[in-house]
């Protein structure tokens, strides 16, 4: 768990600082964590179905929150379950940043 924590915060970092605006990224990995695909779309206005890569072992969802406010929005619940709805058995983990207080993970 300690490794996936401090990879997400790495990616959140490269993803998220020196962005001000809300957005979203659905990170797809293969068994051995290597990222296979990054999906970035506008976390009030945009959706399309999840497609998973072949030999997806698992799902980061990245939500971030420009404002600073550290608690999963509502549309950050409606996209962990529209992504959990289309995964199987795939586990999804979730996750709020903010480039000035970093990564949490968070549960919906």
């Amino acid at each position: 768990m300690q490794k996936r924590e401090t990879t997400m915060q790495a990616l959140c970092e490269a993803l998220m600082n020196d962005v001000y605006y809300a957005f979203s990224a659905c990170v797809y990995l293969d068994a051995d964590g290597h990222v296979l695909h990054i999906w970035m779309f506008d976390t009030l206005f945009c959706w399309k179905s999840v497609i998973l890569p072949p030999k997806t072992h698992e799902v980061w969802l990245i939500s971030h929150h420009p404002d600073g406010d550290m608690e999963p929005a509502e549309e950050d619940a409606r996209h962990a379950a529209k992504i959990r709805e289309q995964l199987g058995d795939c586990p999804l983990y979730t996750c709020i940043a903010n480039e000035e207080f970093g990564c949490r993970c968070v549960a919906f």
